[in-house]
């Protein structure tokens, strides 16, 4: 019961001690136009992607970040140095693709061998192969990944 009596007092003197009011709205200017509508900035067409693009498509469409592409780049290399067929990465945005070219017996084992981008790209998406004039086979990897700085990689 004390302590009710205290919590009781308690609200009491902060009773006094409120912050004043705020002054009540100024009424709406009787006005028979609609209020302007903010303008919204231009679209980039690059950034627009249609939803049916192929993934070829949309990496082609996003545009190239510098820095990011060439810290991400060296760090695909890094990741894929037990890769034996050397790989050629391109970074853009959000997003690497990584091809090799090789005979189907080197490719064979590939996917193996791309397991250490798991670790930081968001998603990967191997691509058909494609048979190259000289017979040999290129095979494309699209590695989409999260930044934590803002720029979107859905």
């Amino acid at each position: 019961m004390t302590r009710a009596i205290a919590l009781a007092a308690m609200l009491v003197a902060c009773r006094d001690n409120r912050p004043p009011a705020p002054p009540p709205a100024a009424p709406a200017p009787a006005s028979s136009a609609p209020a302007p509508r903010p303008a919204l900035p231009d679209i980039d067409a690059a950034v627009v992607l249609d939803p049916d693009a192929t993934t070829q498509q949309r990496f082609a469409a996003e545009p190239v970040d510098p820095r990011w592409a060439q810290d991400t780049e060296r760090d695909v290399h890094q990741r894929l140095q037990a890769v034996p067929l050397a790989p050629e990465v391109e970074c853009r945005s959000t997003q690497c693709r990584i091809t090799v070219v090789g005979s189907d017996a080197q490719l064979a084992h590939l996917l193996d061998q791309l397991a250490p981008l798991h670790a930081i790209a968001k998603t990967i998406l191997l691509t058909a192969p494609e048979k190259l004039a000289d017979g040999r086979t290129a095979l494309h990897a699209y590695a989409r990944f999260e930044r934590h700085d803002g720029v979107d990689g859905n």
